[in-house]
């Protein structure tokens, strides 16, 4: 029986508090996006999940959540009252850390974070010299791994789930290109929003929900 993973999952109103209700998923599969129905149909029709941004739509309009998690082919997912993912009836993870080592943030995170620096920097020589001497004597990893410890991720947001989802699947290239869509916009708080990437990227990292190691 193959294995399908659940990506993105409708979400559902639902009026009972004792009940539960069958749900669209969106299987990723092959390197493309399938509809498995509440009838626990597979099938390819791209105008229905065409693209990963296409789900970022949907998901930004609150018509589906992501998620990373493996069924069986023939399994029913549904949601309950409060929004939990049940399979087969029976609750169940919809989102998992990765098999991977927890508590360290990648050499490429933190290289893009200092270039990130130097840039938000470069009209200051002296800072600039204590950012990229921070990096290459490593206090710049020490300080983000201290700063990510005393602070580390509790919730998701859907942005969260977003990245997690996403860098699982494309790979550090999605993190590349999601801060170069910020730094090009003309948003006035950008730098600061940049910033909090960086942030959630690094929580994220911590709690070994992505990783760019390997």
């Amino acid at each position: 029986m193959s294995i399908l993973r659940v990506i993105a999952l409708e979400t559902a109103g639902i009026l009972d508090f004792d009940s539960s209700e069958p749900v669209i998923a969106c299987v990723y599969k092959h390197g493309k996006l399938f509809v498995y129905d509440t009838y626990q149909n597979l099938y390819y029709q791209p105008e229905y999940f065409e693209t990963l941004d296409g789900i970022t739509y949907l998901t930004k309009k609150r018509k589906y959540s992501w998620t990373d998690f493996s069924i069986k082919a023939g399994q029913e997912i549904s949601r309950d009252f409060d929004g939990n993912v049940l399979v087969d009836g029976e609750p169940t993870d919809s989102l998992r850390p990765l098999d991977c080592p927890k508590k360290v943030i990648s050499r490429k995170s933190l290289a893009l974070f200092e270039k990130f620096l130097e840039k938000s920097n470069r009209d200051d020589s002296d800072t600039l010299q204590e950012i990229r001497e921070a990096f290459w004597q490593g206090t710049l990893a020490d300080d983000v791994l201290k700063a990510v410890a005393a602070n580390p991720v509790d919730t998701f947001s859907n942005e969260d789930m977003e990245m997690i989802v996403r860098t699982r699947i494309e790979g550090f290239p999605f993190i590349t290109a999601k801060l170069k869509e910020a730094a090009s916009g003309a948003d006035p708080l950008k730098i600061q929003y940049i910033t909090f990437l960086f942030t959630r990227i690094f929580k994220l990292e911590y709690a070994g929900y992505i990783s760019f190691e390997g």
